[in-house]
């Protein structure tokens, strides 16, 4: 880890303690191998994870080390490394394997062809936004509450990956760490946790 991003984690831990109680965890492993969002990815270091305590459930940002051979340079050879916010919260039951990230274009025309994806058709404006599968549909429609989608839809991001693996959620956007990325998966994760408390 460089200087600058040591900085800007010690910034973002300066901020969050304004809001949370927050502590640096050196116990917590998250399981990132079992993840297929990092199916493509190898995992440096697990990074730093702060525990965020907000009198509900507690949940964790964690800053690990990804290895990203997608977005390798054609400047450097071999991966592209960085450190990226990922947010991750113990659901209390099991949900299944689920997928939801911000739909793209390539998304609509797969689905076309081959549709695959959990239509919610209760919530047009969610299902137009995000795209959803699972491994199991019905699980997935009474898991998935009007109050879960909404709480989705509420995060101030331009893209966003859910995956839950059975009661674990993770949700980030791939991309390096900035505080305003760092509180739109705070602020989800806490929502998230008073609302499913």
């Amino acid at each position: 880890m460089s200087i600058d991003e040591a900085q800007r984690l010690f910034d973002i831990y300066t901020r969050l303690k304004v809001t949370y109680s927050v502590e640096v965890d050196h116990e917590f492993n998250l399981p990132f191998a079992s993840f297929e969002i990092f199916r493509s990815n190898g995992l440096n270091d697990k990074g730093s994870v702060f525990k965020i305590n907000n009198g509900h459930r507690p949940f964790f940002l964690c800053f690990p080390d990804i290895q990203d051979w997608l977005r390798n340079s054609r400047y450097s050879p071999g991966p592209s490394v960085e450190f990226q916010p990922w947010g991750y919260y113990k659901l209390k039951e099991d949900y299944g394997h689920i997928l939801i990230r911000t739909e793209t274009f390539l998304d609509k025309i797969h689905e076309l062809i081959n549709p695959i994806e959990l239509d919610f058709e209760d919530d047009k404006a969610f299902s137009r936004h995000f795209f959803v599968v699972t491994n199991d549909k019905l699980k997935a429609q009474l898991k998935i509450t009007n109050t879960f989608r909404e709480l989705i839809k509420q995060i101030s991001l331009n893209e966003i990956i859910i995956e839950i693996k059975r009661d674990e959620l993770l949700i980030g956007d791939k991309k390096v760490i900035s505080e305003d990325r760092v509180f739109a998966l705070s602020e989800f994760l806490n929502n998230l946790s008073k609302a499913l408390y």
